[in-house]
């Protein structure tokens, strides 16, 4: 430009000194200097090379011009994004090749027209973007809808600024087609309503707390369930804060924060609710980053009743290994009983033999009355073996229960040390229960007993009796239904040292004991329970450590009379010449059973064979008057050959003696038509008066 002014000037000026030149008189021009001619023309040709060199310029940068001019065409039709613009009225003034693509419709068909596909609410939209841009001068972004079709729809982003044209304002604008964002987020809301949708349905509670402020910024709706707190609340809180573990948890949750947790670990903890009621849980941790910050998850479920159930399902399985123990017990106790049983039968019954014949050598009497008391102890103690591994069934009657109380303290008294003292509290009257005489028996002389060794140093045994309504204020009618309205209330208590609480809730476990090796076997206890638990009682043990021990027993009553248990009276009566057929396969017992009736007054004829007895029998039946044989023999047992010998003569008496009850079932024994079972070991008194019993009943 500065070129063109210096050349403009320079012509003006060569102009003037040609005019000035050739206003002169052809006189005057004749007589110019040739030199100032030489100089115009000089100048004029430098002028015209100039002009040249301006004209050659001018035409480069014409030319420069129109392929700028082409460049800038291409690059705004065929740009990346649609530019459109805008009037005041958003009608299109101008729009690229791009733009028009976008909208599907060709430039000039787009030119003077409203932006077509909007809806009434885009429309809307559209018309306030351009107000906005024109109000505001700023830039502006808007987002529309366009549908082409019913079904066609797409998505473009405006990006408008304001400008001035001849026409005064305008809307230039890009337009983008974001419809692939558009359905990206679409499918992302969608994606994250399934996942709020499966977050607050799935029956675990999930949690997400912050690594920094341990305050809870997500929960699910089983959160709420079940902890008790309103989402709000809950928002505000800490892991500590719903942990019934406090410090345990902090400590966890720092692990976890740390990374030094063990992947996949799990957790229990005891946590607690918005009521201040706790449960077990199982917790999944676990952690993840979010916007930089480091989150942490946890999966809470509730496994209370899991716990519960596992608990129970630990306890079902010990109470099968330990019923299988009983079981493996109960086989060989019943074969130790039969043979222990018979040994005592033979001892007892020698033991008779020789009393006698001592003619009251009294230091010799009091050996063989020591010897019997061992007798007896060794088949109480066989009892409580075959009790407590269930092989001995109980005969419930009508059972006068004070009266055997009466009868067992008796029998205690006369071993009873001197510095303790007995105190009786019983009832009046008789209460009477239904119940096994010897098994209740056997309960009140362990519990005695264990009662006298809890007092070495001397105290106060003291037994109650008294009789409970079972009405509301009965602590054990809800208990058990079976008790029905009435029971018979046994208390056995003692001054001694008590039982330590770690071990209370185990006094009645099988072989558990804490007296030593020498003192007790570990039955006495269970074996109690058990026959408790069979006559369908209840009890239970009241103790303190150095306070002593008071077990109290509930059994329920009856009013039936008619079958009361007594204990037999042994009438030792002799007999006048009843003949006897007497089988039992151990020469000793034959030995000493056949002395022993004949001292008596029967007449005897033994076997220690069954089969040679019963041919002896077949041949001369009418020589007897009563049977006696043992149940266990080789070839043909007692059952067997009671059978036979009633099949040949159905009126004779059948007695059986056993070592082991269990071994034949009351069915059989009805079946084979015997007339009464007695358990050995059994004196010569009591077969006598068991002979006599079933020959007066004939």
């Amino acid at each position: 430009m500065q070129r063109k002014t210096t050349a403009a000037s320079k012509l003006r000026f060569l102009k003037k000194q040609a005019e000035k030149i050739l206003s002169l008189t052809p006189e005057a021009t004749g007589k110019a200097p040739a030199k100032d001619i030489q100089k115009l023309v000089h100048d004029l040709q430098v002028h015209q090379i100039e002009i040249e060199l301006q004209t050659e310029e001018l035409q480069k940068t014409q030319l420069e011009l129109e392929e700028s001019n082409a460049r800038y065409t291409s690059l705004y039709e065929l740009a990346p994004v649609g530019y459109f613009t805008f009037d005041k009225k958003g009608i299109i003034s101008e729009v690229n090749l791009t733009g028009a693509k976008l909208i599907g419709i060709e430039k000039p068909a787009l030119i003077g027209k409203p932006l077509p596909f909007l809806s009434s609410s885009d429309g809307d939209r559209f018309y306030l973007h351009i107000n906005e841009t024109k109000r505001t001068g700023e830039p502006q972004i808007c987002e529309l809808a366009l549908t082409k079709g019913s079904q066609d729809t797409f998505y473009v982003q405006l990006e408008s600024v304001a400008v001035m044209d001849i026409e005064g304002f305008a809307c230039r604008t890009a337009m983008i087609d974001i419809t692939g964002r558009k359905q990206a987020e679409e499918e992302v809301k969608e994606n994250e309503k399934r996942f709020h949708s499966l977050f607050d349905n799935v029956s675990d509670s999930i949690m997400v707390f912050d690594s920094e402020t341990k305050i809870f910024e997500g929960i699910n709706e089983s959160v709420v369930t079940l902890f008790g707190y309103d989402k709000e609340e809950f928002l505000s809180l800490t892991p500590a804060d719903i942990s019934a573990e406090k410090e345990e948890t902090v400590m966890r949750v720092q692990k976890v924060i740390d990374g030094s947790y063990e992947k996949g670990e799990t957790l229990r903890r005891r946590m607690k609710r918005k009521d201040g009621t706790t449960f077990i849980a199982e917790i999944n941790p676990g952690a993840f980053l979010f916007k930089g910050r480091k989150k942490i998850f946890g999966v809470v479920r509730d496994i209370t009743e899991r716990e519960q159930a596992e608990k129970e399902h630990r306890e079902m399985e010990a109470h099968i290994q330990q019923t299988q123990k009983l079981e493996s017990i109960g086989v060989l106790a019943g074969g130790i009983s039969h043979d222990f049983n018979n040994i005592l039968h033979n001892i007892g019954g020698f033991i008779f033999l020789l009393k006698g014949k001592i003619n009251g050598d009294s230091k010799t009497t009091l050996y063989l009355n020591v010897i019997d008391e061992c007798i007896k102890r060794g088949k109480n103690l066989a009892q409580q073996v075959l009790t407590f591994s269930r092989q001995s069934i109980p005969v419930k009657k009508p059972l006068d229960i004070k009266n055997e109380i009466e009868h067992t303290l008796s029998m205690i008294l006369s071993t009873l040390p001197d510095n303790i003292e007995i105190k009786r509290s019983l009832i009046p009257g008789n209460p009477l229960v239904n119940a096994d005489a010897t098994h209740i028996h056997q309960v009140i002389m362990n519990l005695c007993i264990n009662a006298i060794h809890a007092m070495p140093d001397g105290g106060v045994l003291e037994i109650g009796l008294a009789l409970c309504m079972g009405d509301a204020t009965c602590p054990v009618k809800q208990a058990s239904k079976k008790m029905g309205d009435s029971c018979a209330r046994l208390t056995i208590s003692d001054t001694g040292k008590g039982i330590d609480k770690t071990i209370k809730h185990r006094i009645f476990d099988p072989f558990f004991t804490t007296k030593g090796a020498d003192n007790g076997t570990g039955l006495g206890l269970s074996v109690v329970h058990g026959i408790i638990r069979d006559h369908d009682g209840i009890i239970e043990v009241q103790s303190e450590p150095n306070h002593g021990t008071t077990f109290v027993i509930h059994l329920p009553a009856t009013t039936d009379t008619e079958k009361v248990a007594k204990d037999p009276l042994l009438t030792t009566t002799h007999a006048s010449g009843d003949r006897i057929l007497f089988i039992d396969d151990e020469e000793a017992t034959v030995a000493w059973m056949s002395e022993t009736l004949e001292q008596f007054g029967y007449i005897v004829t033994s076997y220690n064979n069954s089969v040679k007895a019963l041919e002896a029998f077949i041949n001369n039946n009418d020589q007897y008057d009563v049977v006696i044989t043992d149940l266990t023999m080789p070839t043909l047992n007692g059952i067997d050959l009671a059978t036979k010998i009633k099949n040949v003569r159905p009126d004779i008496p059948v007695l059986l003696c056993t070592g082991y009850s269990n071994e034949v079932t009351p069915e059989e024994i009805e079946e084979a038509g015997i007339r009464e079972i007695l358990m050995k070991p059994v004196s010569g008194e009591a077969i006598s008066d068991a002979i006599h019993r079933i020959v007066q009943a004939r």
